[in-house]
């Protein structure tokens, strides 16, 4: 029976430099934003499934935790794409202005 993650530890990352087949990057604390670390990935690891990434700039989530399972921790890592940066409360309230003004413009043309 297994309980769930257990996170340690999450990171955002950032693809500095690449050479031959490993990506060298800065991770920064998501709990901790003083604290950066540096590590190095393959880069199918980062890759995602596109041939062109990892590529510098890139940016990308990274936890490390642990599942437990019948009473034993298994080791838990989770890479994920971070493609854009994330919505600022500002940008939501926007988005939604936006789009409520765009379905008062398409409901009058539906009149019409």
């Amino acid at each position: 029976m297994s309980s769930g993650v257990k996170i340690l530890r999450r990171w955002i990352g950032e693809v500095e430099a690449i050479r031959g087949d490993t990506a060298y990057t800065r991770l920064q604390d998501r709990d901790d934003e003083e604290t950066d670390v540096f590590a190095e990935f393959r880069k199918n690891e980062l890759s995602f499934g596109n041939p062109e990434w990892p590529y510098v700039g890139q940016l990308f989530y990274w936890d490390i935790g642990v599942i437990t399972e019948n009473g034993r921790e298994i080791p838990h890592s989770d890479i994920r794409r971070r493609d854009d940066p994330p919505v600022t409360e500002q940008e939501s309230i926007d988005a939604r202005k936006w789009s409520e003004d765009l379905r008062r413009v398409i409901e009058e043309d539906n009149k019409s």
